[in-house]
């Protein structure tokens, strides 16, 4: 059974909890398990971020920092992590090119269309990087090609 490790970046508890539900519903019929951590704001979630994450659910618009700002400081670590942004907005569709994210998510989302985002998961071949170092201390992680 493989374990997914999943940050969800979302400020708003209901939808927060309704992709934990809807993560723990699909866990038997794709036969996974998802280890999720939940962060309230960009802030937070930068400072917990390591490697180890195989898949982030990003709000657009949080408290202290907006989605792009936070997506441009995850690819600067981690080039390779599978990356989706959540939004009530369509607006902001646009900053998913930039940063290379796999897909532009509305709110809130069905069952369905998380399960057809866990199955695009893990359909993914995530590339192992042979060329870089991880280099981590107390407060922050770099990846380096």
């Amino acid at each position: 059974m493989k374990n997914i490790r999943i940050a969800i970046c979302e400020d708003n508890p209901a939808d927060a909890d309704q992709i934990i539900k809807h993560l723990k519903n699909a866990e038997n019929e794709l036969k996974i398990k998802t280890s999720i951590q939940i962060y309230r704001n960009g802030t937070d979630f930068l400072s917990h971020f390591c490697p180890e994450i195989d898949m982030i659910f990003l709000d657009v618009q949080l408290p202290d920092m907006d989605g792009d700002e936070i997506a441009a400081r995850i690819r600067n670590l981690d080039k390779s992590v599978y990356l989706v942004f959540i939004s009530r907005h369509i607006s902001f569709f646009s900053i998913g090119f930039a940063h290379e994210a796999k897909n532009y998510l509305l709110k809130p989302l069905s069952y369905t269309q998380l399960m057809e985002e866990m199955r695009k998961y893990l359909r993914y071949d995530k590339e192992p990087c042979l060329s870089c170092l991880w280099i981590t201390n107390k407060k922050e992680n770099h990846k380096i090609y």
